[in-house]
């Protein structure tokens, strides 16, 4: 019978490459998503740990739907993607979702 890998507390697999990282700071559950390797995630999460513990910590802000799709395509669809998919996808983006949605908050999203 294998074991089960070993879970770090508060880190989650959310897919091949992406790790979500649950905290609590004054009482508020807050989550965060990074996209990388196990030991990025790790690393992030005791970044956030050490600013909580140094008091420096803040929220994330909220972003608009705009904001995060640009952060998306360049944080990720730009890695997945060839170059002339990119090109056609983000052409998409930024002629038809950014101007329709694009000043919605994202935390309004489901």
């Amino acid at each position: 019978m294998a074991r089960k890998p070993k879970k770090l507390a508060g880190i989650d697999r959310r897919g091949e490459n992406a790790w979500r990282i649950r905290y609590v700071k004054d009482g508020k559950r807050h989550a965060e998503m990074v996209t990388g390797t196990q030991e990025d995630a790790i690393a992030r999460r005791d970044v956030i740990r050490a600013e909580i513990a140094q008091s420096t910590w803040t929220a994330p802000a909220s972003m608009t739907v705009g904001e995060w799709a640009a952060t998306w395509a360049e944080q990720y669809l730009k890695r997945a993607v060839s170059a002339r998919s990119y090109d056609r996808q983000k052409g998409i983006l930024d002629r038809h979702i950014v101007p329709a949605l694009g000043k919605i908050p994202s935390k309004s999203c489901p």
